[in-house]
C-alpha cells in the first residue's frame, strides 16, 4: 500500500538577492551620441540620461531570484540545512568572447540590476523521506546572472518527483546595485567597449574631431568595418592546416582511397615539395 504523501517546505534562510538583467541593441549613431556627449563610457550616457532605467529592468527584463534554497522544513517541523552551491554558474555576466547576442556587425548593451528581498516558501509532496541529493535548482534559460526558474526534486528509486518547484517574490528592495555594458558582436563574439578613451585616441591620431557627430559615425562604421575583414582574414588563415584540400590530407583519392592524389602526390600535405 502506498504510504502517505507529506509536504516539505524550501527556503532561504539567508539574505536572498534578486536580480534583474536586460539586453537591448545599440544603433551605431546612438554609441556615436554617447562619444560626442563627452561622457567616459556608455554606462555615463545612460545614467544621466535615463533616470529609470533600473526600474525599467524590473519590469521588461527577467526578473527573479539569484540566491539557492539552504534549508528544508521537514514535516513534523525540524529542520535541515542544505548545500546547493555547487549548482551554481561560476560566471555570473556576460564576458568578451561568449556568443554573440545580435547580430554581427551590430552592438548591443546588458543591463542588470541586484536586489535584496524575500521569497514565499516553496514547498513540494514526496512520498518517501527527502534527500537533498535528488534536489537541483533550474536557471532561467535567458539568464546570464544565475536567475533561478524553479527546482526540481527527482528521486527516480522511489519515483518521488516534482518537476516545477516555484515560488513568488514576496518582497523586493530596490538597491542602487547594478551596470550597464556595451558589447559588439563581431565574428569572434562578444567584444566589451570598456570606455571611450581609446576610441577617442585612434580618432585623434587620425584627426577626427571628437565633438563631430557625422565625423564620429563615419570613423565607427570604418573601424569595426575592418575588424570584421581582419577576423574574416585570420580564421582563413588559421584554417589552413597544411593538409590537402584536394585529398583531405588522405594522401589517396578515388572510390577505395587507391590513387595518388595528383596534387599532392599522395603526402597528404598542400605544399608537397617540402614533404
Amino acid at each position: 500500500m502506498s504510504e502517505e504523501y507529506k509536504e516539505y517546505q524550501l527556503f532561504i534562510q539567508k539574505k536572498c538577492f534578486i536580480t534583474g538583467e536586460e539586453w537591448n541593441q545599440v544603433s551605431l549613431s546612438k554609441l556615436a551620441e554617447a562619444i560626442v556627449s563627452g561622457e567616459d563610457d556608455y554606462e555615463g550616457l545612460i545614467e544621466n540620461s535615463e533616470a529609470e532605467w533600473r526600474e525599467s529592468v524590473r519590469e521588461n527584463g527577467e526578473y527573479g531570484p539569484t540566491t539557492v534554497i539552504d534549508c528544508i522544513i521537514n514535516p513534523d517541523g525540524s529542520s535541515l540545512d542544505v548545500d546547493l552551491s555547487e549548482f551554481y554558474p561560476e560566471d555570473f555576466e556576460p564576458k568578451e568572447g561568449d556568443k554573440n547576442i545580435g547580430e554581427i556587425g551590430t552592438f548591443s548593451e546588458f543591463r542588470f540590476v541586484t536586489d535584496k528581498g524575500s521569497m514565499s516558501n516553496y514547498t513540494m509532496d514526496l512520498e518517501k523521506e527527502f534527500d537533498s541529493k535528488y534536489l537541483s535548482p533550474v536557471f532561467n534559460e535567458h539568464s546570464f546572472c544565475g536567475i533561478i526558474s524553479h527546482y526540481e526534486y527527482d528521486n527516480k528509486e522511489a519515483s518521488d518527483s516534482e518537476w516545477f518547484i516555484e515560488s513568488e517574490i514576496e518582497e523586493s528592495r530596490p538597491s542602487m546595485g547594478g551596470s550597464i555594458y556595451l558589447f559588439y558582436n563581431s565574428e569572434q563574439g562578444l567584444k566589451q567597449l570598456w570606455d571611450f578613451d581609446e576610441l577617442k585616441k585612434e580618432m585623434n591620431s587620425e584627426n577626427i574631431n571628437v565633438l563631430e557627430l557625422s565625423e564620429v559615425v563615419q570613423f565607427l562604421e570604418t573601424k569595426y568595418k575592418r575588424l570584421d575583414e581582419s577576423e574574416e582574414v585570420s580564421e582563413e588563415e588559421d584554417d589552413d592546416s597544411g593538409w590537402c584540400d584536394n585529398c583531405d590530407g588522405e594522401g589517396k583519392i578515388g572510390p577505395f582511397l587507391d590513387e595518388d592524389c595528383d596534387k599532392c602526390n599522395g603526402s597528404g600535405m598542400s605544399d608537397p615539395v617540402y614533404h
